[in-house]
């Protein structure tokens, strides 16, 4: 049984216009597994009325141009990270990176879990040993044209939001229940 959590609001991107969203999650481990769960506050659905995506998350190339949240996993350990997208269609796209914008790979083993039911977003991913071993972040890429709105945990001051900055990771076990 997962361990209950606290809940946390993401922060919202100084670029975003509009402020049509909030931005929530809880975080917990159990059985070397992270556990997400991400709620947007929203007077609408986010789903899309038709999606050009598809349930084969490797066809999935550009998801996160519409609503979406994101989430960025690297053990401690390692060079790279992985991240994990998913829209409100219950579509979705993993990979991995080695150098941010520059060098992307396709992950090897168990693929995170997910489950979309309206605009909340629950994620099971798999790790190699525990929570305090993973650094991440939490994203969340909500509207449209000029009302586009960007969250995170932690974000760093730009023009223009960049989620791929693995200096700004946090310590996911700072956000796990314990």
């Amino acid at each position: 049984m997962r361990k209950k959590s606290s809940m946390f609001q993401l922060v919202r991107h100084s670029s975003a216009t509009c402020k049509n969203f909030d931005v929530f999650f809880e975080a917990s481990y159990a059985n070397q597994t992270l556990f997400f769960d991400i709620w947007v506050e929203s007077a609408k659905s986010l789903a899309s009325s038709s999606s050009l995506f598809s349930s084969v998350w490797q066809k999935n190339w550009g998801i996160w141009n519409g609503n979406v949240v994101e989430v960025f996993l690297q053990k401690k350990s390692s060079s790279h990270y992985e991240e994990f997208i998913v829209d409100f269609n219950s579509c979705c796209y993993w990979y991995g990176t080695i150098k941010p914008r520059a060098i992307n790979y396709c992950p090897i083993g168990i693929p995170p879990i997910y489950h979309v039911q309206e605009n909340h977003v629950h994620i099971q991913w798999p790790i190699e040993g525990e929570a305090k071993d993973y650094v991440g972040n939490i994203h969340a890429c909500l509207g449209d044209g000029a009302c586009r709105e960007y969250f995170g945990i932690k974000l760093k001051a730009t023009d223009a939001p960049d989620f791929h900055q693995p200096e700004f990771f946090v310590a996911m076990s700072d956000y796990v229940a314990r």
